[in-house]
């Protein structure tokens, strides 16, 4: 038996005006690992919530389209604060006058 996630609907709410407060009393509940679903209508949520997972070291991710009705995305509860840079991208080197 597969459990459903537990689900935090922020309505209109963007994470700008309060939606992250939300996010995390959701996350404290979970053991690291565990996941909640997230739902909203803001039309920046899911790109708000792709850096706030990074920079709170939780996993990110968008749901099977077919899964559940209304998610804009998955959020895995992290470990440990070094878990932000799982799935970063090299932005080039620090000194810009090296080639690359």
């Amino acid at each position: 038996m597969t459990r459903r996630p537990v689900t935090v609907e922020l309505g209109t709410l963007g994470l700008d005006g309060g939606g992250d407060i939300l996010v995390k009393l959701a996350l404290a509940e979970l053991p690291t690992g565990g996941e909640i679903a997230v739902c909203g209508t803001h039309p920046d949520l899911a790109g708000h919530l792709v850096t706030w997972c990074r920079q709170h070291g939780h996993r990110w991710h968008t749901p099977d389209p077919d899964s559940i009705d209304g998610v804009v995305g998955m959020i895995e509860r992290g470990s440990a604060i070094s878990a932000r840079w799982i799935g970063a991208r090299h932005a080039g080197l620090s000194d810009a006058a090296r080639p690359g």
